[in-house]
């Protein structure tokens, strides 16, 4: 008897501590599933084995119009957008809308144990209005591009160092040099009365107007 009563209390305070390293367990995965689904940033994470979803918080359920039901299921690759998309930033994926609009997202995703089992958390952000203004205005810069090219009108881009950074097929005509011979020259190697370093530095928002000889690639 002496025995097992010692044994009982082994056991007993066994008993208690493995409660009390539960009740701490179960504190923490409250206060995480609290920050995940306060977050501001969309999270969610996907089942590796079923491919499904098992945890969405808030914000993603906003960003994506889905109840917390509809998005635990469905299959991971319902959320693909445009898979002919091109042209985006690297890490920028187009996910689908409950509504069928794409939408433009950066996209973390990092492997996790979720349970004993393998799985990914995925962190996004919303870049849909910023690559809407991006393709604006690479658009804009196209078109004044090609308005520059095909100007009668010699052009020169230089920075503030001097250094050539691009010229338009007018100015190749006049001087004499290739395009990309002109990218490895200097305005003082085409402007004589310009010292080296010297470029014009002035007011970027200011124009400047002057009068200059400009030296052919025959010399």
């Amino acid at each position: 008897l002496p025995v097992l009563n010692e044994a009982n209390v082994r056991l007993s305070a066994q008993v208690l501590d493995l409660q009390a390293h539960s009740r701490q367990l179960a504190d923490s995965e409250s206060m995480y599933r609290k920050l995940f689904d306060s977050s501001p940033c969309p999270q969610w994470v996907i089942d590796q084995q079923s491919q499904r979803p098992v945890l969405v918080n808030d914000s993603a359920l906003e960003l994506l119009g889905y109840s917390r039901d509809e998005f635990l299921a469905l299959s991971s690759n319902a959320l693909a957008g445009d898979a002919a998309a091109s042209g985006l930033p690297r890490g920028v994926q187009l996910l689908r809308r409950k509504d069928g609009h794409s939408m433009a997202l950066l996209r973390d995703t990092r492997p996790i144990d979720h349970r004993g089992r393998s799985a990914e958390i995925t962190a996004a952000c919303d870049l849909t209005e910023h690559s809407g203004a991006v393709g604006r205005l690479e658009g804009e810069l196209r078109q004044q591009k090609e308005i520059l090219e095909s100007a009668p009108d010699g052009f020169l881009l230089v920075d503030i160092d001097g250094n050539v950074l691009d010229a338009n097929a007018a100015y190749c005509s006049i001087s004499g040099y290739s395009k990309a011979g002109l990218l490895k020259r200097k305005l003082a190697d085409l402007e004589p009365s310009v010292v080296a370093g010297d470029s014009r530095k002035t007011d970027p928002d200011s124009v400047v107007r002057y009068r200059a000889s400009h030296r052919h690639q025959s010399g």
